[in-house]
């Protein structure tokens, strides 16, 4: 990861000493960033997800809960139900071989731990990654959630993102260059 973030400011200097200003940097630096941290923001999820999701297998006493868990992985990518299709079989099958309380518990894990932790943990990652405040993140993800469904987790953040590193390239390219023009009217004398 550190080396990542070496490699972003190296982009960000060289676009800088080629002369890029603004939109430019806009462009070449920041979209890049956004779509990256997006990215990594949802692969670490799913990756959580499916770790926690082996735990609570194996707390459970699930047989080859590692290996659930590495299905987990896969299957939380999968929008909405992702890694519901493995957790709601298995504490169906506890409980109807009579392991009532492991089938159970799984359930709640499932729901409360497994499940819910996308809301949180995904804005965390992505915001880190991206370098957006997790303010404007969790924002983005909850809007997007009530528009557009699950396609507003990325949709949000990424309109969100993009809008606010509009106004920034506004306020400090065209506003500032506005502004000078004012100052620099008429001379008199």
């Amino acid at each position: 990861i550190p080396l990542m973030e070496a490699q972003g400011r190296a982009e960000e200097e060289a676009a800088a000493s080629l002369g890029a200003k603004g939109w430019q940097l806009f462009a070449w630096v920041t979209l890049p960033k956004i779509r990256w941290g997006l990215l990594y923001g949802i692969v670490l999820t799913c990756v959580l997800q499916g770790i926690l999701g082996g735990v609570g297998f194996a707390i459970a006493g699930v047989p080859s809960a590692r290996f659930f868990g590495a299905v987990m992985i896969v299957c939380a990518f999968i929008p909405l139900i992702g890694t519901a299709l493995v957790w709601i079989p298995a504490a169906l099958y506890l409980m109807a071989t009579h392991h009532m309380g492991s089938g159970l518990f799984l359930a709640v894990w499932g729901v409360l731990v497994v499940s819910s932790i996308d809301n949180f943990v995904r804005p965390f990652f992505i915001s880190g990654k991206a370098k957006i405040p997790l303010l404007v993140i969790l924002l983005g993800v909850l809007g997007g959630l009530a528009t557009m469904g699950f396609l507003g987790v990325i949709v949000g953040p990424l309109v969100l993102a993009i809008s606010l590193e509009i106004a920034r390239v506004y306020r400090t390219d065209i506003f500032s260059h506005l502004k000078d023009g004012l100052t620099d009217g008429p001379s008199e004398g």
